[in-house]
């Protein structure tokens, strides 16, 4: 019987091992290319979800992080830089804030009767991050994965921490009150009885999610957007804010929806019997109507040159020259406050809250430079009663 001849196999499985592993490889690597782009559509859809509760930037195996032992221990410069205060503003304003937010609960805002679980940020932290939440214009997702902290959290202190602050501080952004008031009547001679001036600001806003999201569109501006009356004095601090109107309105229409425009009786001095107001704010000229605390025209104050000038071109020089500092004022809290100079993404029933906030710690800034010579004592910032 004859003898099977040996085959030798050896190059074709080599061949077929080399085309397996080519194969093998490529597909792994389509897999992984998938899967990764699987997790980032994940991330995503989640980080864009706004109905989504769970915390996704919280690890529970790691602390919280220290940013305000950070912030400290750097130079002082970064400390301003990143919250906008020295460390010696930012000592004043927690020694005003967080005994209460210390010793109240943050959902019912009740004293604390007993001592349960501490919060993972105390108070100071708690304050810091609200600072930067206004300053920074970041998102609660964003503040929870630089704090550690729980997103749903972070979000309702933040809204408690603005409520202590509007309470505590309400001083620092009040109506004057009639001893301030006859001081800033002749502040300025040629417009005796101006006591601040009064505008409207725009804040960008995503679209409402609404029926009616029509009425926070701006035409001009093309955009959607909330609608803020503010009023400033001679010093360029807020002494009244009534924001969260629809971005539509125009600023006549805020002007004259907000308690001011409404009652403006309780607000300014007047006299029924003389011919021009008493006390008035100055406004641009699309503020008409409203002759009793805003003039639209002020011809028998006014000096100008006849022959040369009109008195409406005198009084829109003067005019510009004098409101420029409501301009000022809402450019200084835009600046300081990057949430409202950039998209905001609060809705209307909180906006006003954090408006309010903002107004508030910008004049307390502001009431601490060293160039402001004002005494807030004895009511010259208009912060007694009258």
């Amino acid at each position: 019987m004859d003898a099977i001849p040996d085959i030798d196999l050896s190059e074709n499985e080599e061949q077929r091992s080399s085309a397996s592993i080519g194969v093998a490889y490529h597909e792994l690597k389509i897999y992984r290319a998938t899967y990764s782009i699987c997790l980032l559509l994940q991330l995503l859809l989640e980080l864009f979800n706004d109905k989504v509760d769970r915390d996704y930037f919280v690890n529970a195996l790691f602390p919280k992080l220290d940013l305000l032992q950070q912030l400290t221990s750097g130079h002082i410069s970064t400390f301003k830089t990143v919250t906008g205060l020295y460390p010696g503003e930012f000592e004043c304003l927690s020694e005003r804030s967080c005994p209460i937010l210390f010793c109240r609960s943050r959902y019912s805002g009740q004293i604390l009767m007993t001592t349960g679980r501490p919060t993972k940020l105390n108070p100071q932290e708690r304050l810091l991050s609200v600072i930067l939440y206004l300053r920074h214009n970041y998102s609660v997702r964003y503040g929870s994965s630089s704090w550690n902290y729980s997103r749903s959290s972070l979000h309702e202190d933040a809204l408690f921490i603005c409520e202590i602050i509007t309470v505590v501080m309400a001083r620092e952004a009040k109506w004057l009150n009639i001893v301030r008031r006859a001081q800033l009547r002749t502040r300025i001679s040629q417009v005796p009885g101006c006591v601040g001036f009064v505008d409207g600001t725009l804040c960008r806003i995503r679209q409402p999610n609404c029926s009616d999201h029509r009425a926070y569109f701006r035409r001009c501006k093309k955009m959607y957007c909330f609608n803020t009356c503010v009023v400033v004095d001679h010093d360029g601090l807020f002494i009244y804010v009534s924001a969260g109107y629809v971005g539509s309105f125009h600023d006549a229409r805020v002007l004259k929806e907000t308690p001011l425009g409404s009652n403006w009786q309780q607000y300014f001095t007047f006299d029924l019997n003389s011919p021009s107001p008493l006390e008035f704010v100055l406004g641009d000229p699309g503020y008409m109507e409203m002759d009793q605390f805003v003039p639209s025209r002020l011809d028998a104050i006014e000096f100008s040159d006849v022959d040369a000038h009109s008195v409406l071109q005198a009084f829109n020089k003067m005019h510009a020259g004098f409101c420029v500092a409501v301009e000022w004022g809402i450019g200084g809290l835009k600046c300081k406050f990057k949430k409202f100079l950039e998209t905001c993404l609060n809705r209307r029933d909180t906006f006003e809250l954090i408006f309010s906030t903002a107004a508030i710690l910008t004049n307390f800034m502001h009431r601490r430079k060293k160039d402001y010579a004002t005494s807030m004592e004895g009511g010259t910032n208009g912060e007694s009663g009258e």
